[in-house]
């Protein structure tokens, strides 16, 4: 099985992989450092500036989204908000909470993964740290890590062909056939 995580999914694939290492030959993590609970974690996060998100909204621009696709893809910025809003009842600001809770995983946890790891990180993503998804391929004996440029936090969604390519390489290495055809 090989699993491929964005954002909030890289919690159920990490954790799937760690209860059941046998069972997965590979695990694509993008923009996302799961359930991993790092030390040096919150030095990054608190490092980041304050009220960044929150001035994105005023502004009418998603954070997951960025400046970068509201400016230069403005339709897609506007089908990521109508995405959005299809859990508008949802708390999200208890949702981040329960997932700061789930981050549990030591890194000497990760230390006994034995499946490549691919962790990507939009560079410009201010949702999760381009440093802690480079921390979490750290932590993996094959883990690699790959910044993708003029991306934030969504790269499949805003750089759909680069993010195709990058995970297609990768899979197609672990599968022996050079990429999806």
């Amino acid at each position: 099985m090989r699993l491929v995580a964005q954002s909030m999914g890289g919690w159920t694939c990490l954790a799937y992989a760690l209860a059941n290492p046998a069972r997965v030959k590979a695990l694509v993590m993008c923009d996302t450092t799961g359930t991993l609970a790092h030390p040096a974690f919150a030095a990054i996060w608190e490092a980041q500036p304050r009220g960044r998100e929150q001035g994105l909204f005023e502004r009418g621009i998603h954070p997951a989204g960025g400046e970068r696709m509201a400016a230069e893809q403005p339709a897609l910025h506007y089908l990521y908000w109508e995405i959005n809003n299809l859990a508008s009842g949802l708390d999200k600001e208890a949702l981040r909470r329960q997932l700061g809770e789930m981050r549990a995983a030591p890194p000497d946890a990760l230390a006994g993964l034995t499946m490549p790891v691919l962790c990507l990180a939009g560079e410009e993503d201010i949702v999760i740290p381009p440093e802690t998804v480079r921390i979490l391929a750290a932590a993996v004996p094959d883990g690699r890590f790959v910044g993708v440029p003029r991306a934030g936090h969504s790269v499949y969604f805003e750089r759909a062909e680069e993010f195709n390519r990058i995970v297609g390489a990768f899979l197609g290495e672990i599968d022996g056939n050079g990429g999806l055809r």
